[in-house]
């Protein structure tokens, strides 16, 4: 999962890029490298949604959370 997009209207209105093999000395850890929410959608809860998407997407495909 190289990252998440948040779509309004079949428009893509913000982005969260991982880096999957994160260099911080803890196995299994993915960094969060970037996110963004275009300037017209900010201050509605898009970031929220999209960082609730990644921790819920991550902890399914983590062999270390089963």
């Amino acid at each position: 999962m190289p990252g998440e997009g948040a779509k309004g209207k079949g428009t893509i209105v913000g982005y969260v890029g991982l880096d999957l093999n994160s260099d911080q000395g803890v196995k299994g850890a993915i960094e969060l490298r970037r996110m963004g929410v275009s300037i017209h959608h900010r201050r509605r809860g898009i970031g929220a949604q999209l960082l609730r998407a990644v921790i819920a997407s991550t902890r399914r495909s983590s062999p270390s959370s089963n």
